[in-house]
């Protein structure tokens, strides 16, 4: 894949680019990953697409300057300005998105689902709404627990220790969460990412109305053995657009970008 980037105002906005494909397809990546995640799934996608994998702001080697939160609608003129850059064809654009990337393609359908042709969503955040995320990012004292905790993470680090020991924190959970807390660079970079992209908020019954009025094909993709984001998440997302919606279950854990799961993520991908 060939890095580029694009001015957008004060920033800069780099990504990837491979294939020379008539369709557009944006890829977007999981929390603290960078466009580089997808190398492996364009490199067998090149004929049929170009492909566009973003680093998204407060990742990779964006340098996002505009302020935070992010406005949604910002990400989509930058997107149009990339597919301006990158293709000279108008056809609608194909999106995938990993994890936290699912939500900020889900939001992007919302605000234009006309641009888009086939979604494609991998173990994906946002289609389950998340208390503890809202809590920490749309209200004023959670906001401030959620800053003093990044600060002194202790006394949550023992609260989690106190969760497992009672089997209340299962141990996938309770490793992902002591992973974030244990140093402070990385406790800070979730605070900027988590309020800096809290604006990325889809509205599942929105988008079901949009999907069947645009007839817009979605695939959801999930790991059987994923700890972070159940398979079972699917059902009720696909209840009233059963004809519109796919699930595949895969033999992975959250990682779905990987070497045994490549050629039936890329067969969907290509329909």
């Amino acid at each position: 894949m060939i890095s580029s980037a694009i001015s957008y105002k004060d920033s800069v906005i780099y990504y990837l680019k491979s294939g020379w494909g008539e369709r557009i397809l944006f890829l977007f990546h999981g929390y603290g990953e960078s466009a580089g995640s997808f190398e492996m799934l364009a490199e067998k996608l090149t004929d049929r697409f170009t492909i566009i994998a973003v680093d998204l702001p407060f990742h990779g080697r964006t340098a996002w300057n505009e302020g935070s939160p992010v406005k949604p609608q910002e990400f989509v003129d930058i997107m149009d300005a990339i597919a301006g850059k990158e293709s000279k064809r108008l056809s609608p654009w194909l999106i995938c998105g990993y994890s936290m990337g699912g939500r900020i393609a889900l939001t992007i359908l919302q605000l234009v689902p006309e641009r888009i042709r086939h979604l494609i969503l991998l173990a994906p955040d946002g289609l389950k709404s998340n208390g503890w995320y809202w809590l920490a990012t749309h209200t004023f004292l959670g906001n401030r627990l959620f800053k003093f905790t990044m600060h002194h993470p202790a006394w949550f680090m023992g609260v989690l220790k106190t969760g497992k020991r009672f089997n209340l924190v299962n141990q996938s959970i309770y490793k992902f969460s002591i992973s974030y807390l244990q140093d402070a660079r990385v406790r800070m970079d979730l605070y900027q990412r988590w309020t800096g992209l809290k604006d990325f908020r889809p509205s599942i019954g929105k988008i079901k109305k949009m999907l069947m009025k645009e007839n817009i094909p979605v695939d959801l993709i999930y790991g059987r053995f994923d700890r972070i984001i159940r398979y079972e998440q699917a059902d009720k997302v696909r209840s009233g657009i059963e004809n519109r919606t796919r699930v595949t279950i895969l033999d992975a854990g959250h990682q779905l970008i990987h070497p045994k799961t490549l050629d039936a993520i890329v067969k969907i991908i290509i329909g």
